[in-house]
This record gives structure tokens, sequence and C-alpha cells, in this order.
């Protein structure tokens, strides 16, 4: 018997318009591999999975 079994494994996918021109695509991209913006995702995922009774026993592993 293993001693962890995967539940789920959740991706989240951030997409622009295919039209949108290079140096628009850079800001939010800037954003979402900013220390900052990952830092504050890191929290309130662990936030969210921390106030689920149901989830109390679950171990979160985030990586990027």
């Amino acid at each position: 018997m293993p001693d962890r079994v995967l539940l789920e494994d959740i991706h989240l996918k951030f997409t622009v318009p295919g039209r949108t021109a290079d140096p628009a695509r850079e800001a939010p991209r800037r954003t979402l591999n900013g220390r900052a913006f990952r830092s504050a995702l890191r929290r309130r995922v662990v936030q969210l999975v921390r106030s689920t009774p149901a989830l109390a026993r679950v171990r979160l592993t985030i990586s990027a």
C-alpha cells in the first residue's frame, strides 16, 4: 500500500487573444512569473485548502 495516493492534479492556464501584440503579451507574462504574484497565489491556495474541513488530511504540493 503506498504512503500517499494522488487525488487530483490541477493546472491553471492563462491565455491572451492570439492577435495580441508581443509587447502586450509581455506585461501579463511578467506579472504571472513575478515573485509577488506567485507568492500571493500560493498563500491564497493554502488558505483555501486549510479553510476546507474535508481537506484537513490532504498534503498540498505547489510547484511552478
